[in-house]
């Protein structure tokens, strides 16, 4: 007699059980979300209405952050937000800004931004502590939004407080809702002109500390101070950083930034 071969299934990540159960949009959902992008708002008060009122209602949660950020050598920096909802189940006011290594959550999603919906019980094994931390709090969370050009900016959406275990439906509310949230994102809370940057995902940390004080204006020995590094170390890293980004001196790395 043939035996079998079959094994146990796979454990599938938290992070991608909405792709699972429940089917996706119904011709129902499509048109409660017409709906609702007809009530869009039309200034910063009616939009976070608009998020705890409709919005809510079609994809249910208690708490929704939407924020608009901007992506330069490793920190991402919150440059506009609004949040709606209970606060209880919200992630508290943003820091102005953090560097994305101590985030791997969202480092993952702004590497490949897809939706993303998290139980904290069983949270993906790459979330750091303060990340668990903050789920426990929040509960359920839904996380999706659009990153623009070589990652510089990015509209990041943030549902917590989900009632329902994930499913499919989850996952593919989430990214018919999220152009629409992006264009009023962009319409009403507004960061200024974008702008494209080479890919400095590759510089190490030190170089993109580097970076970030060649923008500020720092000289070469002001760097190095305040690093507590030499100056040839800074001017040899610098080096490094027009090789890796395709430049050749400092003005085009300073006008790269602006």
């Amino acid at each position: 007699m043939r035996q079998s071969t079959s094994t146990a299934p796979a454990r599938v990540p938290a992070s991608q059980r909405h792709a699972q159960g429940r089917p996706a949009l119904s011709d129902s959902d499509l048109l409660r979300w017409g709906r609702v992008a007809c009530e869009r708002p039309a200034s910063r008060g009616e939009f976070a209405a608009w998020l705890a009122g409709p919005v809510t209602e079609f994809f249910p949660c208690r708490h929704v952050l939407v924020a608009q950020w901007e992506h330069f050598a490793g920190e991402v920096r919150v440059a506009q937000w609004l949040q709606a909802g209970d606060p209880d189940a919200g992630p508290g006011e943003p820091a102005d800004a953090f560097e994305l290594d101590a985030q791997p959550l969202l480092g993952q999603w702004m590497r490949r931004p897809q939706p993303l919906c998290i139980d904290p019980a069983d949270p993906p094994e790459f979330a750091s502590i303060s990340e668990r931390a903050l789920l426990a709090r929040m509960g359920r969370t839904a996380v999706h939004g659009l990153v623009g050009a070589r990652a510089r900016n990015a509209t990041h959406l943030r549902f917590s407080g989900v009632p329902h275990a994930f499913t499919n439906w989850h996952g593919a509310a989430l990214a018919m809702m999220a152009p629409l949230l992006h264009a009023l994102a962009q319409q009403l809370l507004p960061v200024g002109d974008d702008a494209s940057i080479g890919s400095i995902a590759q510089l190490t940390r030190r170089q993109r500390e580097i970076v970030r004080a060649v923008a500020r204006g720092h000289d070469d020995k002001s760097i190095a101070r305040t690093m507590g590094i030499s100056d040839k170390t800074v001017r040899n890293q610098l080096s490094e950083v027009y090789g890796l980004l395709g430049l050749s001196r400092r003005t085009q790395l300073a006008a790269l930034l602006i």
